[in-house]
This record gives C-alpha cells, sequence and structure tokens, in this order.
C-alpha cells in the first residue's frame, strides 16, 4: 500500500531545517530496559528518594555503570513508571539510538 503523503500543518515551511527534520523517518532506537524498583508502602506514601544503579552497554559493547536517581513524591502509585530518555544500552552495530531506561515502581512487602 502506498503511503500518502500530505504537508504537516505543525511544522513551518519557512524553517527548512525543521521542515527537513519533520520529514525524515523515525531513527531507530534500541529497545528499554526495565529496573523494577522495590519500595515500601511507607516510603510511596510519604515520597523518597532512591539511587539505582544501571550497566549500560555503549556503542563500542563497553560497559558503563550510571547511578539512576529517582526522585519519588508523596503519593507514587505502585506500577508508576520513570523514564531516563536514551540512558539504556546502545544499538548494536551504532544503527539505532540508544535506548531508554524505565524504573518500574513496586510495593515491597514490609518487613515485620
Amino acid at each position: 500500500a502506498a503511503k500518502e503523503l500530505l504537508p504537516r500543518r505543525d511544522v513551518p515551511l519557512d524553517d527548512l531545517e525543521a521542515a527537513y527534520r519533520a520529514a525524515q523517518p523515525p531513527r531507530r532506537r534500541a529497545p528499554p530496559v526495565y529496573i523494577e524498583v522495590p519500595l515500601t508502602l511507607a516510603e510511596l506514601h510519604r515520597g523518597t528518594e532512591a539511587t539505582v544503579r544501571h550497566v549500560r552497554r555503549d556503542a563500542a559493547r563497553r560497559s558503563v555503570e550510571l547511578a539512576l536517581l529517582l526522585q519519588l513524591p508523596a503519593g507514587t502509585p505502585s506500577g508508576a513508571e520513570l523514564v531516563f530518555e536514551r540512558l539504556g544500552d546502545a544499538g548494536g552495530g551504532g544503527e539505532a539510538g540508544a535506548g531508554d531506561v524505565v524504573c518500574v515502581v513496586r510495593e515491597a512487602e514490609d518487613a515485620l
């Protein structure tokens, strides 16, 4: 099926660079990396800061350790996702851009 090409109304044609970028196909990116962050109900209720360590692979396949700081406001629900754009693994062969790191907040069991 042929794709119908219509001018985009949201890009001013007097800005040729913006029009050119808008006409380009989206750049492929590596898939996201999901990290579960277990927090107690009390931490979710009052809000907290948490540091998550993530080892990513760059385009040369070298490992680089990152410390991601999560600042969670009071009342953050279990299942909330915090996205760190382009801090995930780089795509293979340099063809794809780095993926995202998605930290998923989960309610952990309280220690009795």
